[in-house]
């Protein structure tokens, strides 16, 4: 039967096979600048907001401009920043999640790599046993469906990594092997004040506060003598109708960023029962080890203890990178980009 360092010298050897061990590595930062380098969108964008700059000073040089075509040009490039800095977002937050599923990928692999092991050694041990009397047939062809059954597991998720990578790369403008040297990166979770106050920089929040100034700009150089009566009360209610607007947006807008941060804390409580199991199974695996020392289990029940360990870490990853992507669209739901 095999030992446990055996049973890892096979699942190391499966991992260089497979193009872990490579000398190029990426950092997730250095993800984040290559996607938002090669974002088409983050191109479009800086574009627009350099025409939006372009046309604000040419209105402004204008001295013959009135008041409220200097008004759009202003409120104009407000947005195109805004559309800029959502661009930006968008790009990072389309980066961190490929990121982030290339790593669970790995982790899906590894997890197939160790139970691959575990079933030939499974395999080896029932054959044996049945060549002493030991077990049936039926107990044979059971550990021969098994290693079947991991080597289809193993075969899936082979593919499910390669087209991550693939996808990452894509994203990335990149070709060639690489390796994720690090992990996600998770921010601070702010309080829901902070969060609320933020909504100051929400698109939608923004373009009614324009379209409110912009009604009450013309309002202004309506009401007067050269205006007829109905111009006037129009004028009036294109304020009142934007005021509304601006008001019903805010309260729209609170109630979906509240539901957003809930399922923040949510993330943050599935991360936690994560941490909590992955302890459970530190401690078993360490008792294991200590059983396996004194002789009381065999190779594979300590590998198996092993897997188990191995499984929950890749539990914690995943709950990790929820968390992680709850914070993103929390700021892309904030800042209304989509």
């Amino acid at each position: 039967m095999k030992n446990p360092k055996l049973i890892i010298a096979v699942i190391i050897s499966l991992v260089v096979s497979l193009g872990f061990a490579q000398s190029d590595s990426l950092t997730f930062e250095q993800v984040l600048e290559l996607a938002q380098r090669n974002s088409a969108s983050l191109a479009t964008a800086n574009t627009d907001y350099a025409s939006a700059t372009r046309d604000l000073s040419r209105i402004q040089a204008d001295p013959l401009a009135l008041r409220i075509p200097i008004m759009q040009a202003e409120q104009a490039l407000q947005r195109a920043a805004n559309s800029l800095a959502a661009a930006r977002l968008s790009a990072g937050n389309t980066a961190a999640t490929a990121f982030a599923t290339a790593k669970e990928k790995d982790s899906s692999l590894r997890l197939a790599q160790m139970n691959l092991a575990i079933a030939q050694t499974t395999l080896e041990a029932t054959n044996i046993r049945l060549q002493a009397g030991a077990a049936t047939k039926l107990e044979l062809e059971k550990a021969q469906n098994s290693l079947a059954s991991a080597n289809n597991q193993l075969v899936d998720a082979q593919k499910a990594r390669s087209l991550a990578y693939d996808n990452l790369r894509s994203l990335l403008g990149i070709s060639g092997e690489f390796v994720l040297s690090d992990d996600v990166a998770i921010a601070e979770i702010p309080s829901l004040e902070t969060v609320l106050a933020g909504l100051a920089q929400n698109s939608q929040i923004i373009n009614s506060q324009h379209s409110l100034a912009l009604a009450q700009a013309q309002l202004a150089a309506t009401d007067n003598a050269f205006s007829a009566r109905k111009d006037i009360e129009a004028a009036k209610d294109r304020v009142n109708n934007a005021s509304t607007s601006l008001t019903e947006t805010k309260r729209s807008l609170e109630i979906n960023i509240k539901q957003s941060y809930n399922a923040v804390l949510a993330a943050q409580g599935r991360l936690q029962t994560a941490q909590s199991s992955l302890s459970t199974a530190q401690s078993d695996y360490n008792a294991q080890q200590l059983r396996y020392n004194s002789g009381s289990i065999s190779p594979l029940q300590l590998a198996q203890s092993e897997l188990a360990l191995a499984n929950s870490q890749a539990q914690l990853e995943i709950a990790r990178h929820a968390l992680a992507a709850s914070l993103r669209q929390l700021d892309l739901a904030i800042l209304g980009a989509r």
